[in-house]
């Protein structure tokens, strides 16, 4: 129960990023390699703000926007300059490592002596007990601080998932996702299509970092690399979200890529508890996005009884 509720919280955590990851790549069609750098920018923005004595709330915000700039760069770069939008994200993301270190004063900064949310939620779950956050409830096996910061987390996904949902049946929201699906039928209905690409890119990665702040206060540290491997992690969630909600429908969309990403770390959770696999997480993850992307395939193809042409038909596009 314990590693169930453990993986739910940072399932949810993690949902942040896989929002972001969904805005461009579901609504832009393209993957945004900014998601790298602003994920680790958004942690060492928050961490850096923390150890001077800020709220770590407002420190939470102020590195989700620290990641929007880093959206709007992106897309600046891409559309004012005519730099291809993954070129743009690298070199974003390149220069952003830099950026990270310098923010941190070095490669890392530590925060476990640090007030951060899971501290204050701690605190709230001791003032409800009246028992020390590490706790378990009864036979549980929940701890007090857990259960807190459980309802917090669902409590704000929630109303994010909600906000979004109303954002984008706005004028603005539309607008982004008509240049998604057609940027040419876009232009002649009066949407800037460069406007609406940079306007994604900063919400996107301000949800990343956003991630990337949480994240850094979870685990009480932020690296100025925290990044890598986070675009991967986010489309695995999304794709994931995708193959288990499979409906056309926006909202259920933004919906698939939270439960993806809960279901995601619970997999990673079990895969590390049974096995000793700390130092292959990023090939199991590049594994088990290849085998979300080509299981709905092979799938359909078993209903049909297509299976054999399905397989003859790849070996000839492999030998061509």
């Amino acid at each position: 129960m314990h590693l169930f509720v453990t993986s739910l919280i940072q399932g949810l955590n993690f949902a942040l990023l896989s929002i972001g990851v969904f805005i461009t790549f579901r609504v832009f069609r393209f993957p945004d390699m900014t998601t790298e750098g602003s994920f680790a920018l958004g942690g060492s923005v928050a961490a850096a703000l923390i150890v001077t004595g800020v709220d770590p709330l407002l420190a939470t915000i102020a590195g989700g926007i620290a990641g929007s700039v880093a959206g709007i760069l992106t897309g600046v770069i891409h559309t004012k300059f005519n730099v291809n939008i993954l070129v743009a994200g690298i070199i974003l993301t390149t220069a952003l490592f830099s950026v990270n270190s310098h923010i941190l004063g070095g490669p890392s900064l530590k925060l476990y002596s640090e007030v951060t949310l899971m501290t204050k939620a701690d605190t709230i779950a001791e003032s409800l007990f009246g028992m020390p956050a590490y706790e378990f409830l009864g036979a549980s096996g929940v701890s007090s601080g857990n259960l807190v910061r459980l309802v917090l987390t669902l409590f704000t996904i929630g109303a994010l998932v909600a906000a979004l949902r109303w954002f984008f049946k706005t004028h603005l929201g539309l607008s982004l996702r008509a240049v998604g699906e057609n940027d040419t039928m876009a232009r002649p209905l009066g949407i800037s299509v460069s406007t609406m690409i940079i306007v994604g890119l900063a919400l996107a990665n301000g949800f990343i970092a956003a991630s990337g702040a949480v994240y850094a206060q979870a685990y009480g540290l932020a690296a100025y690399d925290d990044g890598i491997g986070m675009l991967v992690s986010g489309l695995a969630a999304v794709m994931l979200g995708k193959v288990i909600i499979s409906s056309n429908k926006f909202g259920w969309g933004i919906l698939g890529a939270v439960i993806g990403s809960i279901i995601y770390q619970l997999i990673v959770a079990t895969i590390l508890t049974v096995g000793n696999f700390e130092r292959d997480i990023r090939l199991v993850t590049s594994l088990f996005l290849l085998a979300v992307l080509i299981l709905p395939d092979i799938i359909k193809h078993l209903r049909a009884g297509t299976l054999g042409n399905f397989i003859k038909s790849y070996a000839g596009t492999r030998g061509s």
